[in-house]
C-alpha cells in the first residue's frame, strides 16, 4: 500500500511538474462549423472572420500597432480537388503576388494532427511592417488547413513557441 501511495504522489508531482514547465495553462477553441479544435494561450483573444479564426497575442502597449496572431484558414476542395503538392505549388505561386517583397526561407514536409503537411517560413511586408510568417498546411476530407503564425519580424522569435503549440495543437474531428 505505501507502494502505490507513493508512486501515486510521485506521479502528482511530476504531473505538476510537467505542467508548470510548460507555463501557463491553455483554452480550448472548438469550431462546430469547419470541424477543428485548437488549444491557445488564455492571454490571447479569438477573432472569427469571415469563415476564419485568428488567435491574438496581447498588445504590448501604446507604441505596439501588430498584434502578432496564429490565423486558421480552411479552404473546401470538394468541387476542385487537388494533392497536397498541387496546393503547395499554387500557394507558392501566388505568395508573391499577394504579399509585397514575398522572400521564402524554408519549405519543410511535416506531420499534422497525423496527416502529411509542408511548413513554410517567408517573410515579406505588409504596408510599412516588415513581417515574418511560420505555416503549416495539410488536406484531408477534401479540406485544405493553413495554419499561419504572423509577426512582425523583430517579434517574430519573441511568440514563436506559443504559436507553435498552437498550430501543433490542431486536431480534426472527422
Amino acid at each position: 500500500m505505501k507502494k502505490i501511495l507513493f508512486f501515486f504522489v510521485l506521479a502528482i508531482a511530476l504531473f505538476s511538474l510537467a505542467a508548470s514547465s510548460r507555463g501557463e495553462e491553455q483554452r480550448t477553441y472548438i469550431s462546430p462549423y469547419l470541424n477543428f479544435t485548437v488549444n491557445y494561450p488564455p492571454s490571447w483573444q479569438v477573432k472569427e472572420i469571415s469563415g476564419m479564426v485568428f488567435f491574438l497575442s496581447p498588445i504590448e502597449g501604446k507604441s505596439d500597432g501588430f498584434s502578432e496572431n496564429v490565423g486558421v484558414i480552411v479552404e473546401d476542395l470538394s468541387k476542385k480537388p487537388m494533392s497536397l503538392n498541387e496546393y503547395e505549388k499554387l500557394s507558392l505561386t501566388s505568395a508573391p503576388k499577394l504579399i509585397k517583397d514575398f522572400k521564402l526561407m524554408a519549405n519543410n514536409s511535416v506531420k499534422m494532427d497525423g496527416e502529411t503537411a509542408y511548413s513554410l517560413i517567408y517573410s515579406g511586408m505588409d504596408q510599412s511592417r516588415s513581417l515574418k510568417y511560420k505555416s503549416y498546411t495539410f488536406i484531408t476530407d477534401s479540406k485544405a488547413y493553413t495554419l499561419t503564425y504572423s509577426a512582425e519580424e523583430k517579434n517574430y522569435d519573441k511568440y514563436l513557441n506559443q504559436a507553435e503549440l498552437v498550430m501543433k495543437s490542431i486536431k480534426i474531428a472527422h
